[in-house]
């Protein structure tokens, strides 16, 4: 059997959340101080996935910085 990949999506400005989102990404907004998306990732690793891509929006950067953080207790 091949090997499981995925595509998580994390683009979106939060445009009817707006006063949560002026400040940071929706996607990187924190749930029990963990950010949103980080749910969804672990989620994926846990059921076998072995490669994931980020599809993320116009602010890659930020959302790169705040990955670096996260990915070692996967």
């Amino acid at each position: 059997m091949s090997e499981l990949q995925a595509l998580l999506l994390c683009s979106g400005s939060g445009s009817r959340m707006t006063e949560l989102c002026n400040r940071m990404l929706k996607c990187l907004l924190p749930i029990a101080n963990v950010p949103m998306f980080w749910y969804p990732l672990r989620t994926l690793v846990n059921s076998g996935v072995k490669g994931t891509i980020i599809l993320h929006s116009r602010e890659s950067l930020v959302l790169r910085l705040q990955c670096t953080g996260f990915h070692r207790s996967l």
